[in-house]
């Protein structure tokens, strides 16, 4: 059996397995005895094996390896989901309607930056500041639509010198709009072989001093690395930057799935 990995939020979890989809098949129905006696089962709309390459969502993230732009390696981005996307991109068109027109402009503004900033919060730790900039520009047009609908259709030029204070910026009552992209976007190292667990691991941790940039770990039946690579090479975030490998020799599956109450067949 090939080295794998569980990582699990609720009743919504994810096995990577380092080896091809048929490993990731055989421990579907493992998964399925194990989640029986607790009086939970897989389900079936939201159980598949994918490849990294393919890509899956996961609590809101889309999580992929893709080529970088203008080289020839591959990376596994991390970036908000396109229904995370929709979501947020509703909400903001939703408290902009024609129903909102009797509030002044600052309490618009306060309520979109609290939904924003929120938002960008939850986002941050991924490759996001694309689409927090789309955001705020889609929040942005939506403003404007919004102050000429309450004020009879007035004109680009008199929203600009009315509502805004630097530049485009609109501001009103001592309330700027920041949005989403006023938020950092930060990035965590790997630590999830650091963080404590009562179950017993199927992969055994690098030493500390191995490498501040080391993050996969070795597998104890085959004593490679998590990747299927050398014994004691070390792995950076540089190093992990390596082409895709062919798909028909190592695919990378993933099992995503998420559980449900019911009785077992």
């Amino acid at each position: 059996m090939r080295c794998w990995k569980l990582i699990r939020y609720a009743d919504d979890f994810v096995i990577v397995v380092s080896g091809q989809r048929q490993h990731a098949e055989a421990l579907r129905g493992q998964v399925a005895a194990v989640i029986a006696p607790l009086g939970l089962r897989l389900s079936p709309e939201k159980t598949r094996v994918v490849g990294i390459d393919e890509g899956f969502d996961f609590l809101g993230f889309h999580i992929r390896r893709m080529r970088k732009r203008g080289t020839a390696k591959h990376y596994v981005y991390t970036v908000p989901s396109r229904k995370a996307i929709a979501v947020m991109r509703t909400k903001v068109s939703m408290a902009t309607y024609r129903s909102t027109l009797h509030q002044d402009l600052d309490e618009l503004l306060i309520r979109l930056n609290q939904m924003l900033r929120g938002w960008a919060n939850y986002f941050r730790h991924g490759v996001s500041k694309k689409v927090f900039n789309w955001l705020d520009y889609h929040a942005w047009r939506r403003i404007g639509r919004w102050l000429r609908r309450k004020h009879g259709r007035i004109s680009w030029s008199q929203v600009r010198r009315r509502f805004c204070d630097q530049g485009w910026r609109f501001a009103h009552n001592g309330v700027v709009f920041t949005g989403a992209s006023s938020v950092a976007v930060t990035r965590y190292r790997y630590r999830g072989t650091r963080i404590p667990t009562p179950w017993t691991r199927t992969c055994q941790p690098l030493p500390a001093d191995h490498g501040q940039d080391t993050w996969r770990a070795r597998c104890l039946e085959t004593g490679t690395s998590g990747s299927a690579g050398g014994g004691g090479k070390t792995h950076s975030r540089k190093a992990a930057g390596r082409p895709a490998p062919d798909p028909t020799t190592d695919s990378g599956p993933t099992l995503r799935s998420t559980t449900s109450e019911g009785s077992t067949a």
